[in-house]
């Protein structure tokens, strides 16, 4: 995979990769807001 390509021109493993990668990174940054808010209020109620 080398270049910038639209979803049209990937062939469709290249497709898999890259969504699965994007799944990954949104699921990641999801459960670190939801830890750093059970966090906040933690610390706000001692």
């Amino acid at each position: 995979m080398s270049g910038r390509k639209s979803i049209a021109q990937m062939t469709s493993t290249q497709t898999v990769v890259m969504i699965s990668i994007g799944t990954i990174i949104v699921q990641l940054s999801l459960n670190l807001y939801d830890c750093s808010s059970l966090y906040g209020m933690a610390s706000s109620e001692v």
